[in-house]
């Protein structure tokens, strides 16, 4: 997670970033922003494992609240399984555009970062 936050920190389009290690937590965050003028971020990285949330489960909480399909959010997964139970969820899922294996290179996450955000 930490590497993680140190690669998108030195992207000219990073403007603060958010670490998590309780998805409860994070969604607590995100949904207290509702009603306040911060926006909720434009980039969400879920793990797929997380304890107690798996990270299509956040999406759904999430979902349940704000229309995020009707959002400008990108939304990745994050993973180190090749389960197939996992990759038939993030298929048959609409919110999420990416599903990335672990480790993440920085090359990879930038270039999946420039389709979505039309950096050069």
């Amino acid at each position: 997670m930490y590497f993680m936050k140190d690669m998108l920190a030195e992207y000219s389009f990073t403007n603060s970033i958010n670490t998590y290690l309780d998805a409860q937590e994070a969604l607590e965050v995100i949904l207290e922003r509702e009603n306040k003028e911060n926006p909720i971020p434009a980039v969400l990285i879920l793990d797929v494992r997380m304890p107690e949330m798996d990270g299509f489960e956040f999406l759904d909480h999430l979902d349940d609240v704000y229309d995020l399909d009707s959002m400008n959010i990108v939304v990745f997964m994050l993973t180190s399984s090749t389960h197939r139970r996992d990759v038939e969820k993030y298929e048959n899922q609409k919110l999420a555009c990416e599903f990335l294996s672990k480790p993440l290179e920085k090359q990879g996450l930038l270039e999946k970062l420039k389709v979505h955000f039309n950096e050069k």
